[in-house]
């Protein structure tokens, strides 16, 4: 599914004129926060969040323009990502840690996210983005297998990366991304489940998923799309735990009120506890 609206850890695969330098941090271009919370009615937490900030650096030995000893960084981006694991019996937990922890250390190194801003780069995205949730779910069956968890062994997995350039969101499942833009809250992604797919969101059906890395033997199909985003947006990565429980208009009204990322975030989690907390919730949150 495609839409278009309008390094590793540190990058240490790039040479380096000082071979014993260590990479500076990239500083950070938004306010983020993210929590989770088990909930009051699961027995453990199979959700799984990440907050990296991308980046590319190198530092100046010896040069004749006068910039000897310089650190040079170059963020590119922040990468805000939330999986919802899903296996039964302890599995859903390894399930989203592997991918997630598999997904970024992909966009680190792989993962063409700086072109992503253009339609060509939409393209390119999504068909890297297929190429690799393929091999993901593999390596989910494999580990399935090796620990002896259940084969249908999936997760969800929401991921938006901002930049300079603009917002791009990587999504399979039913997990969700949400832009709140003058306290307008939009949502950036699609639930991909048998009641979205048939016309009925709510009742029996709202939690089958039909997208999912992992979980039957299709392969995940990601939905991705390009976006603006400015001074004042705020962006949510959640999972249905938070979603579900907690209606788009009360969503609308923390994110618009919060101060800052992390009251949004404890707010947002607060609030799904509040109203019975039936599953895993997890909120992660970017202020422009």
């Amino acid at each position: 599914m495609q839409q278009f609206e309008s390094g590793d850890r540190a990058d240490d695969t790039l040479p380096l004129l000082d071979p014993h330098a260590k990479a500076p941090a990239p500083s950070a271009p938004l306010d983020v926060a993210a929590g989770t919370d088990v909930g009051k009615v699961r027995a453990r937490n199979e959700d799984q969040f990440v907050v990296a900030h991308l980046g590319r650096w190198i530092r100046v030995a010896e040069t004749s323009i006068g910039a000897s000893g310089r650190d040079l960084t170059s963020p590119q981006g922040t990468l805000l990502v939330v999986a919802d694991g899903m296996g039964g019996q302890g599995g859903g937990d390894v399930a989203s840690a592997v991918a997630l922890d598999a997904f970024v250390e992909h966009s680190l190194l792989e993962m063409p996210w700086v072109t992503a801003h253009t339609q060509e780069g939409v393209a390119i995205l999504a068909a890297d983005a297929k190429r690799f949730l393929a091999e993901c779910q593999a390596k989910l069956g494999a580990v399935a297998a090796r620990k002896n968890l259940p084969r249908k062994l999936g997760t969800t997995l929401t991921a938006a990366y901002l930049s300079s350039n603009g917002l791009v969101v990587v999504h399979v499942g039913d997990s969700r991304c949400y832009r709140l833009r003058d306290q307008k809250l939009e949502r950036l992604t699609h639930d991909h489940t048998l009641g979205e797919a048939i016309g009925q969101p709510t009742g029996n059906f709202q939690h089958v998923l039909v997208n999912a890395i992992g979980g039957n033997p299709e392969l995940p199909d990601p939905e991705i799309s390009a976006h603006q985003w400015r001074a004042g947006d705020r962006i949510l990565v959640c999972s249905d735990g938070l979603h579900g429980p907690v209606d788009d208009v009360t969503i609308a009204g923390v994110l618009g009120g919060a101060a800052n990322a992390r009251m949004a975030v404890d707010a947002l989690i607060t609030t799904a506890l509040e109203r019975g907390g039936p599953d895993n919730v997890t909120a992660v949150v970017g202020f422009a």
